[in-house]
């Protein structure tokens, strides 16, 4: 019988209404995190019980490193993405399954594993542009090669349907 590992249990059964709060520090290869996160993921998650319902707010906090996709300096990014998860309990009334905004609750559940949203959220949250001038202002190199690439370009490449505009425009 293979067994299933809970990495982030949140405890949501014999607990009553109220609020509670859960820290976690993870090694992110436990959870399932790429390579490029090799600093501890700190994750809170903050459970509010009312009436059945269940709201936790889960706020995740760590680094990633990836190279800079203009100069392939290792870049540190700050990875923090916050997070809210609803679930309610089965009560025989019928609920709208194609909604995801809210999950159903069994209620022979004791623990909710949220390893799964913490690494899709943290993955998600990455973003698509990874460069020195975002994450690392220190490194003059790398914005002094995108000038001048960018005053080399300017030059010579010069369409020659807007040649024209560009002499108006000079003579003005």
């Amino acid at each position: 019988v293979k067994t299933k590992h809970t990495h982030i249990p949140v405890r949501v059964n014999g607990i009553s209404d109220g609020e509670y709060s859960t820290l976690y520090v993870l090694e992110p290869a436990i959870i399932g995190l790429p390579g490029e996160f090799s600093q501890p993921v700190h994750v809170r998650a903050d459970v509010n019980r009312i009436n059945g319902q269940v709201v936790i707010t889960v706020a995740v906090e760590t680094t990633a490193m990836y190279p800079c996709d203009r100069c392939l300096a290792d870049l540190s990014i700050p990875v923090k993405p916050v997070f809210t998860l609803m679930y309610t309990e089965e009560d025989g009334n019928p609920v709208d399954e194609e909604n995801d905004d809210v999950r159903i609750l069994d209620s022979t559940e004791t623990v909710i594993d949220i390893t799964e949203d913490v690494v899709d959220y943290t993955q998600v949250y990455l973003p698509m542009r990874k460069v020195c001038e975002e994450f690392n202002p220190s490194n003059t190199e790398c914005l002094e090669q995108v000038q001048e690439r960018d005053a080399e370009g300017r030059e010579d490449e010069i369409d020659p349907r807007w040649e024209a505009l560009r002499k108006l425009k000079e003579k003005e």
